[in-house]
């Protein structure tokens, strides 16, 4: 027990590199048309769920996006709408591309 703990500290090199490849990212390469391609699907979804009937979904993916959504009554064209402000996400938190 006391011989691997030795064991450990005698390469501390070996295990910092071991941690940093543990921690490493694996795809640094995202090409214009990845980004482009996984924004459109977001937005794509977010605009099916805001028309959909499914109130509750399209708050949950709003506050996906927006970080402390304010929402402000508006009328436009004769209906009732609320306008969404707040700071925008494109990815959501802890999503990967």
């Amino acid at each position: 027990m006391l011989l691997d703990k030795l064991q450990e500290f005698s390469n501390p090199q070996e295990a910092l590199e071991e941690q940093i490849v543990a921690y490493r990212p694996t795809n640094l390469k995202v090409t214009k048309q990845q980004v482009r391609y996984h924004v459109s699907r977001s937005l794509l979804t977010l605009s099916s769920l805001i028309d959909g009937d499914d109130v509750l979904a399209a708050r949950a993916a709003l506050q996906k996006h927006i970080r402390r959504p304010v929402l402000t009554p508006v009328e436009r064209e004769g209906q009732s709408l609320h306008r969404v402000s707040g700071g925008a996400e494109l990815a959501e938190t802890g999503k990967k591309m």
